[in-house]
C-alpha cells in the first residue's frame, strides 16, 4: 500500500468511523500527564493528528507507525509538531522493542491496519511488549468483508494469481464464526485482559464508481507487485466482480452514484496489559 496522496484523498469511510470510535472511548481512557502514545498503522496521518492528537494531555507525546515508507514520508512531510513522530515499522517485526523500546507506551491505538497483518500472534505479542503494566489499547480492524472474498476469486484467475500468492494471509478472520471470541483468546493468552470486544457492521460510501475505485486502489496489498500497464486492467476486473456481485447499490436516474455498498465487520477490542 503505496499510494499515499491517493489514500490520503480517498479514507473518509475509515476515517468517520475513526472518529466515532474515538468519541466513543476518549473518556473511557484514563489520561494521565507525560504519557507516550503509539497508532499502529498511522498511514498518512490524519487519524493520528486530527483525531488522536485532541483529545490527548498536552504533556503526552505521540508516535505513529506504519509499514509504508511512502505513507510515513506523507505524514512527516504533511504534519509538523514538537509532539509527534512518524516511523516506518511493521509491527509483526522481530525488532520492534529494539526500535520503540520495552513497555514505552501507556496507550496505543490501531485502526484499520490488522487485518493486514499475517501473523496476529506476534503483532498481539509486541503490543504487549511496547506497553506499560496497566496501559492500554484501543484496536480496530476489519474482520469480515465481501471485498476479501473477491481478492480470493482474483488470486485463482491466471493471470493474477502470481501477483496474489500470500492472499490468504491477509483478513486472518475471514472465515472465522466468532472473530471476537478467537481474537480475545489470542489477547487473553499474550497477558491482556479484555474490555470490551464485540462486532460492527460499517457502511462503505462512496459519490461515484471512480471514486470507490480508487479508493479500493489505495489499499490494495496486491497491485504495486504487477507492471504498470496492467494495473488497470486489474482495477477495472475488481470493479467487474464488485458490480457482479451486487456489492454496491447505484441510483436508477443517475447511474454513476453509488447509494449503497454492503458493510464490512469491524473488530473492535478495547483491552489492557496486566502482567
Amino acid at each position: 500500500m503505496e499510494h499515499a496522496e491517493l489514500y490520503a484523498q480517498s479514507n473518509s469511510n475509515q476515517y468517520k468511523d475513526n472518529e466515532k470510535i474515538l468519541q466513543e472511548y476518549k473518556n473511557k481512557l484514563n489520561w494521565v500527564e507525560n504519557e507516550q502514545i503509539l497508532d499502529i498503522g498511522c498511514g498518512t496521518g490524519n487519524t493520528t493528528v486530527d483525531l488522536i492528537l485532541p483529545i490527548i494531555p498536552k504533556s503526552a507525546s505521540l508516535t505513529g507507525i506504519d509499514i509504508s515508507k511512502d505513507m510515513i514520508k506523507f505524514a512527516q512531510k504533511t504534519y509538523k509538531n514538537d509532539k509527534l513522530r512518524f516511523t516506518t515499522l511493521d509491527i509483526a517485526a522481530d525488532n520492534v522493542t529494539e526500535i520503540l523500546g520495552n513497555e514505552t507506551f501507556n496507550k496505543i491505538f490501531s485502526f484499520y491496519c490488522l487485518h493486514w497483518i499475517p501473523d496476529q500472534r506476534k503483532a498481539a505479542e509486541n503490543i504487549w511488549k511496547l506497553l506499560k503494566t496497566g496501559g492500554m489499547a484501543l484496536i480496530v480492524f476489519i474482520a469480515k468483508s465481501s471485498l476479501f472474498s473477491l481478492y480470493k476469486w482474483l488470486s485463482e484467475q491466471p493471470k493474477w494469481k502470481e501477483y496474489m500468492l500470500d492472499v490468504n494471509n491477509y483478513a486472518s478472520y475471514q472465515d472465522v464464526q466468532n472473530p471476537c471470541e478467537i481474537y480475545s483468546e489470542l489477547l487473553h493468552a499474550t497477558g491482556f485482559k479484555v474490555i470490551e470486544c464485540y462486532e460492527k457492521e460499517t457502511s462503505v460510501n462512496a459519490r461515484t464508481i471512480k471514486e470507490l475505485e480508487k479508493a479500493l486502489k489505495a489499499v490494495n496489498p496486491f497491485i504495486n507487485r504487477m507492471p504498470i500497464d496492467i494495473q488497470g486492467e486489474y482495477m477495472n476486473c475488481l470493479m467487474n466482480k464488485i458490480l457482479d456481485h451486487n456489492l454496491v447499490k447505484t441510483n436508477e436516474s443517475e447511474p454513476q452514484n453509488i447509494s449503497y455498498i454492503k458493510p464490512n465487520q469491524l473488530l473492535i477490542t478495547y483491552c489492557q496489559k496486566i502482567s
